[in-house]
């Protein structure tokens, strides 16, 4: 039960890395009825000594759940578990939150896959550091139906401090493809300015 006496939304957190640790104990505090699972049981001790509910497979987690956010490392794994060996959708109408981060291609096959499921998808790639997470103060780039914004802006909103809405494709993981490149570009324009800096006598510190 939540704060007003009312029966807590189930939430699937599928892969309890360095986001994902985070994102469920966000949402244990704020009274969701939170599942987890991950690939390593040893991942999730943590959280089953707050009380969040462990499961061994992503399935257990997922069979009465309302909402599933995943956080997996790459495509490949999401789509194993979501609809290959551990069958995490099967039966599930709800609303899918999808931030690992799978690629232009990889959103469009998952995106494609949750439609014929009959399953809302949302595009929502994270943006943060694990002490960023920590903290609640994520960005989140979603796109989806404009239909399950609000109700997506509720459970997004217990972990991030800002959340953006951008469409109803894959907005969400092209403006997560720019924010990489430009921090790629900045890091390597620094690089270059420390070692010129360098090469001129200078030391790191005062060209910074």
């Amino acid at each position: 039960m939540n704060e007003r006496g009312s029966p807590a939304l189930r939430v699937a957190v599928l892969g309890t890395g360095l986001m994902g640790v985070p994102i469920a104990q966000h949402l244990h505090f704020a009274g969701y009825d939170v599942q987890v699972w991950d690939i390593d049981p040893g991942h999730c001790e943590g959280l089953a000594g707050l009380g969040i509910s462990v499961n061994a497979t992503a399935r257990g987690a997922t069979q009465a759940a309302d909402v599933i956010v995943t956080t997996l490392p790459d495509f490949k794994v999401v789509e194993d578990v979501m609809a290959g060996r551990q069958r995490a959708s099967e039966g599930f109408k709800g609303l899918w939150i999808q931030s690992s981060t799978v690629g232009l291609e990889g959103t469009r096959v998952l995106a494609a896959m949750a439609k014929d499921a009959g399953i809302t998808y949302i595009d929502c790639p994270l943006l943060g550091t694990k002490a960023v997470a920590e903290a609640g103060e994520l960005t989140a780039l979603c796109a989806g139906p404009r239909a399950a914004e609000a109700r997506c802006r509720h459970i997004l909103e217990t972990f991030c401090s800002r959340v953006l809405w951008l469409g109803e494709a894959n907005e969400g993981s092209k403006l997560k493809l720019v924010m990489n490149g430009w921090i790629l570009g900045l890091a390597t324009l620094t690089a270059e300015a420390i070692a010129l800096s360098i090469g001129l006598g200078f030391e790191p510190a005062t060209f910074l």
